[in-house]
């Protein structure tokens, strides 16, 4: 790692700093925005703040040229690239270092989100090239809900075109301590909107409570995970919670705590990590005595799913299941180890069947020798 990635890699911006800063040069400027000698004063001013030390600085042998200088100045994208034929991983400046200031406005590029610690450890990847490839598929959020003293707080998202995890807290006021085995909510509804328009797609979530690694304080974490036959980019997701409960080993095996309703909007505006390919490959759907066509299959490090079409499908709706269904798709990696999954689903509308499953860990895309589902060979 070069000096600047020690200095700075785990650094995010203060929004506080930067509304501050904002907020003044418009005060100073009006609306006939800044000159070039200005913009560059007002980024000083807030690396200073931000106690972030000036690229220019540290922008010197560990980059080879002035070109791969001016290149680290521009991106905020982790790469990887192969450099004399071994893999060399650079992690870029935070988006702040390039900051355009344009109409009394600071707008910055896309800053690299740090994965949230609960991810790491659910997601459990193996090296730091699988944290590098889901990065720019986690976004920070913090939309929240407080209702009867208690706050339900959106923390992180992370997802690709057809799958999504989003990690929430449940907060307690008043110096309560959620402190009990196990909490929940006695209902949930979750709804997805294109343009804040709800729209048809099969849907498929569940709920789980994270390990709570301080039993004695007022929070505990939570974990939604979904999926989608339809593309989720760009969708607003609604979750509304109703009544804090805590679970009982006997009857009624459910004990209302807290009465009360929230309500959390998150836009799911995270970037696609996945590949898309066209096997067209024939796999045979059990009951239907007929044939379907693979016509596509997205995988990304977190998640994979395959759509078929052909008559197989509709017959396969309406055929009873009388013998064994092989429904997992089974991925091999080039060290001949299985690739586990969390959750999986089927869904189908008469046209289009669609399966998907989620991973146990992250996986390296490259590192995968073959994709096979119902006999039919998908990747090799």
């Amino acid at each position: 790692m070069n000096k600047l990635t020690d200095l700075i890699g785990n650094w995010q911006p203060d929004e506080k700093i930067i509304d501050e800063m904002m907020q003044e040069e418009q005060e100073k400027n009006g609306t006939a925005g800044l000159n070039e000698g200005e913009k560059t004063d007002l980024l000083n001013k807030v690396l200073e703040k931000a106690n972030i030390p000036n690229p220019d600085t540290y922008l010197d042998d560990s980059f080879e040229t002035t070109a791969e200088k001016n290149h680290v100045k521009q991106s905020s994208v982790p790469t990887i690239e192969l450099k004399n034929g071994r893999i060399r991983k650079r992690r870029l400046l935070p988006a702040i270092l390039v900051a355009i200031l344009t109409m009394a406005t600071i707008s910055f590029a896309a800053v690299t989100t740090m994965i949230d610690p609960a991810f790491l450890t659910y997601l459990k990847p193996s090296y730091q090239e699988q944290i590098d490839a889901i990065q720019n598929s986690a976004i920070l959020l913090g939309q929240e809900d407080r209702d009867n003293g208690y706050t339900i707080r959106a923390r992180q998202a992370i997802g690709d075109k057809n799958m999504v995890y989003v990690l929430f807290d449940l907060i307690a006021e008043d110096e309560n301590v959620l402190n009990l085995p196990y909490y929940g909510f006695s209902s949930y509804d979750v709804k997805l909107k294109d343009n804040f328009t709800p729209f048809h797609t099969g849907m498929g979530y569940s709920f789980s409570e994270m390990e709570d690694e301080n039993p004695n304080d007022n929070v505990r974490t939570f974990l939604l995970e979904l999926s989608s036959n339809q593309s989720l980019l760009k969708k607003n997701l609604q979750i509304q919670f109703e009544n804090i409960c805590t679970y009982l080993e006997t009857e009624p095996y459910e004990e209302t705590l807290v009465s009360g309703k929230w309500e959390l909007n998150i836009p799911l505006d995270y970037k696609d990590a996945s590949i898309t390919t066209h096997p067209l490959k024939k796999i045979s759907l059990a009951g239907s005595g007929k044939n379907a066509l693979v016509t596509t299959l997205r995988i990304s490090p977190i998640s994979i799913t395959i759509n078929a079409k052909g008559k197989g499908v509709s017959l396969y709706d309406s055929a009873p299941q009388t013998e064994p269904i092989q429904n997992e798709i089974e991925i091999t990696l080039k060290d001949g180890s299985k690739v586990g999954y969390n959750s999986s689903g089927t869904h189908s509308d008469g046209i289009t069947f669609t399966k998907d499953q989620s991973f146990s860990k992250i996986i390296d895309l490259r590192e995968i020798e073959s994709i096979r589902y119902m006999g039919a060979e998908l990747w090799h």
